[in-house]
């Protein structure tokens, strides 16, 4: 009979040392896991996109050229160009507001109608991973917070060329707005979303 206890002993040890770096191995992971998310998690110090760094690049043939882009063509002109972190060549064109005639578009729409910065569509087209939308347009979208605040900014890219550029690249950014986080979209974004 002793020798069947110190079996169970050993065994109930062993059993027992396993139990104890399984539950290691999880404390490890749940705080490896733990830093991951605080790593992601958005800071409530800045009004833009935390952290990121937009990849500009130099506006596509012939995209750059003024002299293709006068008079009617002007707000078809390239005004900047970003990477996403796909590689994909995002041109963000001059456009128009609203108020400056029928079909507002990329920068001037963005920054006049919607409160939306070059700068900050410049960031979030940058560092975040578009979503596909209808009609070969992209979404890309960014939850951003101040303080107490948060809303999503996105930003709505069309692959396709428009029938209107003097030119046959994608079209690129076609507009940017924020909507609050779960609901609807905001007729401009607050103005902390650009001011940072």
């Amino acid at each position: 009979m002793p020798a069947m206890d110190n079996s169970h002993r050993s065994t109930y040890q062993c059993l027992a040392a396993r139990a104890r770096r399984s539950i290691v191995r999880i404390r490890r992971l749940l705080v490896f896991v733990g830093l991951a998310l605080v790593a992601m998690t958005p800071t409530t110090a800045a009004a833009t996109v935390p952290g990121a760094v937009a990849q500009y690049l130099p506006c596509p043939v012939p995209t750059d050229d003024p002299a293709r882009y006068d008079g009617p063509n002007a707000p078809f002109r390239c005004h900047s160009a970003v990477a996403d972190p796909n590689g994909l060549v995002v041109i963000l064109r001059e456009g128009r507001a609203a108020v400056a005639g029928p079909g507002p578009f990329g920068r001037q729409h963005a920054a006049i109608d919607r409160g939306v910065s070059d700068d900050v569509i410049a960031r979030v087209v940058s560092t975040v991973q578009p979503l596909d939308g209808q009609q070969r347009r992209l979404h890309y979208v960014e939850e951003i917070r101040m303080g107490s605040e948060a809303v999503e900014v996105w930003v709505v890219v069309d692959r396709a060329p428009s029938r209107q550029a003097p030119d046959t690249r994608p079209f690129g950014v076609i507009t940017a707005f924020c909507r609050d986080v779960g609901g609807g979209e905001s007729e401009r974004c607050p103005s902390w979303v650009s001011a940072g």
